[in-house]
């Protein structure tokens, strides 16, 4: 059975896996924007592990005028991405942190995610970032589509072809060699659960 995808607005991502909140203000420039002082950065504007929650508001997705996704509190952790196998970092991309001991060292890539076992580990690229760069990844709560501009209405994230309407999902290794999502085992926390798969 093959890969698939599934609206990213369907994940909701269970949150406390990195440590209890430390902000629930938008940081200046807001979350995303790659022209800030913190996301997409060559120094670390924060502390990595720094997390944040942030309200998504359930308006609509900055350029559009349809309502999506969930409103709720949703979760970012502070980290760098590393692309040591080549991969290029997408919004939707799902990471898990290179080594157990650095955790907050994020990679797309299963040959190189050390931790790809662990799944529970795993969390969402909310915009493409550059090699070595740090910025926010979103690692709990609703999907924050009123909060990230890539996170559109038709926004998918790549998913094994099991997963179905909540499935407790994990971070895992897709048949196309790369970080998605996939239903665990009784070894491993989830990372989240898909409420529905509406647009797959």
């Amino acid at each position: 059975m093959g890969d698939k995808t599934f609206v990213i607005k369907s994940l909701v991502l269970r949150s406390g896996r990195f440590g209890r909140p430390r902000a629930m203000v938008q940081p200046k420039d807001g979350i995303d924007d790659l022209n800030s002082i913190h996301h997409n950065v060559a120094a670390a504007a924060y502390p990595l592990g720094t997390v944040i929650e942030l309200w998504n508001s359930l308006t609509f997705v900055p350029g559009s005028t349809t309502t999506v996704g969930s409103e709720g509190w949703s979760e970012f952790v502070y980290g760098q991405f590393a692309k040591d196998s080549g991969e290029v970092l997408v919004a939707a991309d799902v990471l898990m942190p290179k080594t157990f001991t650095d955790l907050f060292i994020f990679v797309n890539d299963p040959d190189v995610a050390a931790s790809y076992a662990a799944g529970f580990w795993g969390v969402v690229a909310i915009t493409a970032m550059t090699d070595d760069y740090y910025g926010w990844f979103w690692s709990g709560g609703v999907c924050p589509c009123d909060l990230v501009a890539g996170f559109a209405i038709s926004t998918t994230i790549a998913t094994e072809s099991s997963v179905t309407a909540g499935a407790a999902v994990i971070a895992a290794n897709l048949t196309a060699n790369k970080l998605g999502l996939a239903i665990g085992d009784a070894t491993h926390e989830p990372i989240g659960s898909s409420l529905v798969t509406d647009g797959a």
